[in-house]
């Protein structure tokens, strides 16, 4: 898929999300003890989430992921994926001599 589907509805959505959040940081510049709270809450929230990326990717490397990532990106490769080396077992004996 090349183009993501948003719909209206969701980025008007997200945009209200956006500008209640911006009135809070507002109130918390100006000095309201509870949108101070909610704004180190949320900044909390943020860097929680970046330390748990980081530390992903760190143990992805450790453990050996890289090889993982790079067949996830690399491009896929004109073969059958039900192809074996050699031919399927055989279910039943032939019933000719060979």
């Amino acid at each position: 898929m090349i183009i993501p589907r948003f719909s209206i509805r969701n980025l008007l959505i997200i945009t209200a999300l956006a500008g209640c959040f911006s009135l809070v940081v507002s109130q918390a510049v100006q000095g309201a003890d509870w949108a101070i709270g909610f704004s180190i809450a949320a900044l909390s929230l943020v860097v929680l989430a970046l330390l748990f990326a980081i530390t992903f990717v760190m143990a992805m490397v450790f453990h050996g992921g890289t090889r993982a990532i790079e067949e996830f990106l690399a491009p896929p490769k004109g073969s059958s994926p039900f192809a074996s080396s050699g031919p399927p077992p055989q279910q039943l004996p032939p019933s000719e001599p060979v």
